[in-house]
């Protein structure tokens, strides 16, 4: 069984990664600006991409991935917290752009491919990782209080950065 979880789990970093990778290059071209009449400067770029809850919960699908393919039986306090944000983060990513994003968005090429990898591809590959090979340690309230200071700091940096800028993620 550990070699099918190493598997699938060395699996989904290559696949976040690659994607990751690729959004990027994508932006670092200036392209995948969403809505931008006018590409921002690189250094605008960069910051607003690692601002995306999207960005940020496959960044942490990459460390769990990474983590549970050299070792599949992982644990600890703060691991449990990471695999959780993963797991979570990146469904909740998946839900919210195939609802109600992906209905609005005429992305082509590799910008679509892109998209397609971060918030439909990658979202898949965690869950169906955790589902059938786990780990899923027990879960206390104090793991669950702790997997929530990353979201609602993203959603308070998120509303400051916005009410200043006028741009939010």
């Amino acid at each position: 069984m550990h070699a099918w979880a190493r598997g699938w789990h060395g699996m989904t970093f290559v696949v976040v990664v690659a994607t990751l990778l690729l959004q990027f290059g994508l932006v670092i071209q200036g392209q995948s600006v969403l809505d931008e009449t006018q590409v921002p400067p690189i250094g605008t770029r960069l910051w607003r991409l690692v601002s995306y809850f999207t960005i940020q919960s496959n960044l942490l699908v990459a460390v769990a991935a990474a983590t549970l393919f050299r070792n599949p039986e992982r644990d600890g306090s703060v691991w449990r917290v990471v695999r959780i944000d993963a797991v979570l983060g990146i469904t909740l990513t998946g839900l919210v752009h195939f609802l109600l994003l992906r209905p609005i968005l005429d992305l082509q090429g590799l910008n679509a491919l892109a998209d397609t990898g971060l918030h439909l591809v990658v979202p898949v590959m965690p869950l169906i990782g955790w589902l059938l090979f786990g780990p899923r340690p027990q879960l206390t309230a104090a793991t669950v209080l702790r997997s929530l200071l990353w979201p609602v700091t993203w959603l308070v940096y998120t509303l400051i950065v916005g009410a200043v800028t006028d741009w939010y993620p």
